[in-house]
């Protein structure tokens, strides 16, 4: 250890001090990760969890509306590229060079392979498992505490719509624009299930709504860094399209078949 007290007793050669000061400290493969994608963390995990109920939205959505497979997995594959390239986006920000690294960008590309390679794999686990979760989610809201979610339900969008409005309305267009899609984000799910929960052809476009404020809301956070319309907009596309999914289950009669056999 003397040497780190005295420089003068470093006995190291050149090619040592570079190798132990310079690539092992700040060049080693856990260094460059964490520049390039953080370390983990509690934070980084819900970042996580919040990509995954994405891709799930989309490709659930996806999955119904689109009827050509080619088309689908097209869009699907490109939806885990985006939402990876969304995350990573998140937290490029936090450094002072917010552009992507080279290794970033290795990483998208990558997941569209591995998404591509392992098509049915990720097709069961977000587009099968995904719209089941939808519907165990609407059965347990609300079938289990009918009334009291009902009411829930109304009082927070009442509160997240008027703040919308009162602190949004008034600004620039990026502002209002993002508060137009999230309160349709808010209020689609609503609307569906109360008033038009057995139409197929609404059905489909609730879905397609739900996609678009989802991708929307963030490309207009990216635009105006508002982040309260941004949580907003991307919770309540995913509750929207879990109210939609599952009422529409409900009056089709696919929710009581699924409950009876855990299959739709």
């Amino acid at each position: 250890m003397e040497r780190f007290y005295d420089t003068c007793e470093d006995t190291r050669t050149e090619s040592q001090i570079v190798w132990e000061e310079g690539l092992l400290r700040n060049s080693s493969l856990l260094k460059k990760w964490e520049y390039n994608f953080g370390k983990n963390g509690f934070y980084k995990f819900g970042k996580k969890i919040t990509s995954i109920l994405m891709l799930m939205l989309l490709w659930t959505g996806f999955s119904i509306v689109i009827g050509n497979s080619g088309i689908e997995m097209l869009l699907n594959v490109a939806a885990a590229a985006a939402v990876n390239a969304g995350s990573i986006w998140l937290y490029r920000q936090k450094e002072a060079d917010s552009k992507f690294t080279v290794l970033n960008t290795v990483y998208i590309v990558g997941c569209c392979v591995f998404t591509f390679l392992f098509y049915r794999y990720m097709d069961f686990v977000f587009g099968y498992f995904g719209h089941a979760m939808f519907l165990s989610l609407y059965y347990g809201v609300y079938f289990i505490s009918r009334n009291t979610a009902v009411i829930v339900r109304l009082v927070i969008s009442g509160f997240v719509i008027y703040n919308l409005v009162r602190y949004n309305t008034d600004k620039k267009v990026c502002d209002v624009l993002g508060a137009v899609f999230s309160a349709v984000s808010v209020l689609t799910g609503l609307i569906f299930k109360f008033f038009m929960p057995g139409n197929f052809v609404v059905y489909n476009i609730c879905i397609c709504v739900m996609i678009i404020t989802a991708v929307g809301g963030f490309l207009i956070y990216i635009w105006n860094k508002n982040r309260f319309m941004r949580n907003v907009t991307l919770a309540f596309s995913f509750v929207s399209l879990m109210e939609v999914i599952g009422s529409y289950a409900v009056a089709s009669g696919i929710m009581e078949k699924y409950i009876e056999s855990g299959v739709f």
